[in-house]
């Protein structure tokens, strides 16, 4: 049996998203992802399962995430799974003007777990 987990990094947040620190726009550096983690696939989950969960955080000053949370949470340990790996992420700040800022992102953690023949 196969079982994985894999997130993208990007953001995937619009550059007006209410409640930013600091838009990822015109003048402002996105930050760069230094260090991510693979979340642990839950024991739990179906023999074939596909899962995706949302996680939205804030990068702040020092590259570390904070208030890391599941967006639209099912009550799944899926998302204590994703949010979990999400906070051992460090990254290089956002930076505007070369000086360090907060900003809000979201990644997509994917689960998938098949059978092998």
């Amino acid at each position: 049996m196969a079982a994985f987990a894999q997130q993208t990094t990007e953001p995937v947040v619009p550059t007006n998203t209410p409640g930013a620190k600091a838009a990822i726009r015109a003048g402002v550096k996105a930050p760069k992802l230094l260090k991510s983690v693979e979340p642990v696939f839950p024991l739990d989950a179906p023999q074939q399962f596909k899962r995706t969960v949302m996680v939205a955080f804030i990068v702040d000053v020092t590259g570390t995430p904070q208030k890391v949370h599941a967006v639209n949470p099912k009550g799944d340990t899926f998302e204590g799974a994703a949010e979990e790996a999400v906070q051992k992420y460090r990254f290089a700040p956002a930076t505007r003007e070369g000086v360090p800022v907060a900003v809000k992102m979201m990644v997509v953690v994917s689960f998938e777990r098949s059978q092998r023949r």
